[in-house]
């Protein structure tokens, strides 16, 4: 039963975040360690703040969606234009570690 709640989407777990959306402190907290040791500049912060937002309202947010709105306002080709190689994949990985949180193991 598991297994074919994480292939068919993640389940009951993802489904809850997508009504309820996710506690702020805690998508703060998933950030936290990206944002420790780097500088953000104004645009890169907004286009965190923005994805921290999103995930808030929303339970969570696939990788694909930043090519989207409201993300695509802040950088209008994707993130590539606002963050090097490096930091994307780091970024990534925190979306990664939150939507495995929703998926049973």
């Amino acid at each position: 039963m598991r297994r074919a709640q994480r292939e068919h989407g993640g389940g009951l777990g993802r489904l809850v975040r997508v009504l309820l959306g996710l506690d702020r402190d805690a998508v703060e907290a998933a950030f936290a360690a990206f944002r420790q040791g780097r500088s953000l500049g104004a645009a890169q912060a907004r286009f965190v703040e923005t994805m921290i937002g999103y995930l808030e309202g929303n339970g969570t947010l696939d990788v694909g969606a930043l090519y989207e709105s409201p993300f695509t306002s802040l950088a209008p080709n994707g993130p590539e234009d606002l963050f090097g190689e490096a930091d994307l994949d780091a970024l990534v990985a925190v979306l990664e570690r939150i939507e495995a949180t929703a998926v049973p193991s």
